[in-house]
């Protein structure tokens, strides 16, 4: 009886390797997928992000640039009456709203320029218009935020 239980299958090579054959080696995307994903959705939407950013900030780079814009912070920070209602160091805002158009021979402006000072705040408003490659100026003026001061630039 005992070597009834003690009596072994003969042995099957084709049985075990099937049995033991290995698996074929996971591919990359199997074995990365749970990482991959959010990390590439957090690049693609940083991208994304830096991509508006860089836009926003050369288009408004550029208007900033213009020689209406600059002409028009010039006249505010050097002004006697800008500078006794807003401080010595006037500096403008990030954003500034309104149209501009700008060609080498023409163009026109109508904006509105956040500015501050360490006294305190005001826009700055221009209307100009390029006739024949020069500005002429209609509205150069500051009104200074909390008050009814309203200070034009184009009066001499």
């Amino acid at each position: 009886m005992y070597e009834q239980h003690t009596q072994q299958q003969p042995f099957n090579q084709t049985q075990y390797q099937a049995d033991h054959a290995q698996q074929p080696p996971r591919g990359w995307w199997s074995r990365n997928w749970r990482w991959f994903v959010p990390v590439g959705s957090v690049v693609v939407v940083l991208g994304g992000v830096g991509f508006l950013f860089a836009i926003f900030a050369l288009v408004f780079g550029l208007m900033k640039s213009t020689q209406v814009y600059e002409t028009a912070m010039f006249e505010a920070q050097t002004n006697p009456a800008v500078i006794e209602q807003l401080g010595n160091r006037i500096e403008d805002g990030l954003i500034f709203t309104g149209n501009m158009e700008v060609n080498p021979t023409s163009g026109y402006a109508d904006i509105v320029i956040p500015i501050s000072g360490q006294k305190g705040s005001g826009s700055l408003y221009v209307q100009a218009e390029k006739v024949a490659g020069s500005w002429e100026y209609y509205t150069l003026e500051v009104a200074v935020h909390g008050s009814d001061i309203s200070i034009d630039l184009l009066e001499d």
